[in-house]
Parts: structure tokens; sequence; C-alpha cells
């Protein structure tokens, strides 16, 4: 297992994930899904932990999807279901879910962030369900979307497969706040110090 792939440390009682595949825009594998398992185990049962915060490594990408050309494809349906069986993990974790935005958030990255309770992105974010322009449906994560958007909204994201900037995915209810780039660490520290 590619353990560098998934970073975890705990600081000031915040557990924080970080995904570690910069190069690949931060996509899942098949390993980063089983270490987020594991690490959501341990944050569960560590008393001392309050919150969880998931980000992307670098500035360029939160989260661009599953890796397709990797292991999220050689392992077949398995893969993908363990990816489904992760979002609802993150979407009913006991402690506060915090997502740091910090740029690309596309296809299954935007399942992560939906999956969270409040949703921190830099201004130039964008969001978005690029797999509709290859002719695939956003199946796995149809759900977040269509529970976080409003039904219009959600079918025109799902149907036309747009990029959309941080501003219009808080008008839309995907995220919780924009604010500047540089500014983004402070937003999210301010946040999770409440919490």
């Amino acid at each position: 297992m590619a353990e560098q792939d998934l970073l975890y440390r705990i600081k000031s009682r915040i557990a924080y994930f970080t995904i570690n595949r910069e190069a690949q825009r931060n996509t899942i594998s098949a390993d980063v899904v089983a270490l987020f398992f594991k690490y959501l185990d341990q944050a569960e049962n560590d008393q001392a932990v309050r919150a969880v915060c998931i980000t992307g490594a670098g500035q360029k990408a939160f989260c661009a999807g599953a890796d397709l050309g990797g292991s999220m494809s050689s392992d077949g349906l398995d893969g993908f279901q363990n990816y489904a069986d992760l979002l609802k993990r993150i979407a009913t974790f006991p402690k506060p879910t915090v997502a740091r935005v910090n740029g690309y958030c596309l296809a299954g990255g935007t399942g992560f962030m939906l999956a969270c309770d409040i949703v921190i992105a830099a201004h130039n974010a964008r969001f978005g369900t690029p797999e509709v322009n290859v002719g695939l449906f956003p199946m796995m994560i149809g759900a977040l979307i269509f529970r976080n958007v409003l039904r219009k909204k959600a079918m025109e994201m799902v149907l036309l497969g747009e990029k959309l900037t941080a501003e219009q995915a808080l008008e839309m209810g995907m995220i919780t706040r924009v604010v500047p780039a540089d500014k983004l660490d402070v937003e999210v520290d301010n946040v999770l110090q409440i919490l």
C-alpha cells in the first residue's frame, strides 16, 4: 500500500487528511480509499480528535476524481464500490468534517467535498462533473449532488459537465464559504478551532 498517497496527522485536536498525489491532481486510487477507511477509524476512536479536515496536496487540485488509469480501474467494480462506501462513511462520520478546497474539485473529488459538513474553497477553485463529457454519468456522487444542490441546478451540472467557479458553487449551495486563496488556511483554521 502506498502510505504516502494519503497523509494523516493530528494537530490541535484536528485530524488532517491530505491526498498526496499532486502529480496526478490528487486523484483517488484504491490505496487512497483503503487509507481513508483506516485513518477515519483512527480519528473516530481517538477521543482527542474533535474534527476532520480533508484537502489535497499543492495548490492546483483538491481532488480530480478517480485514478481511471491506475488501481481504481484495475480493481474493477470493487474499487468503485469501496469509493461509494467511503463517501457514505464521510457523510455519516460522527465528528464534524471540513473540506479545504484548494484548486480543481472534479468528478469523484466533488463527491468527497459534498460528503463533508463544511466546505471552504479558495476563490480560484473550480468544480464540476466533467465525466459526462466523455459519456459517463456521475452515478456514484449523484445522490450527494442532488442532496446538496437544487434539482434544476443539479441537472444542469450533471448533464452539461461545465466547470463552475467557486462563486457559482456557493450560490448553488455546494460549498459553505469562498475566500481569497492566500486566506484559505486562516479561514479553515478559524472554523476548525470553533468546532
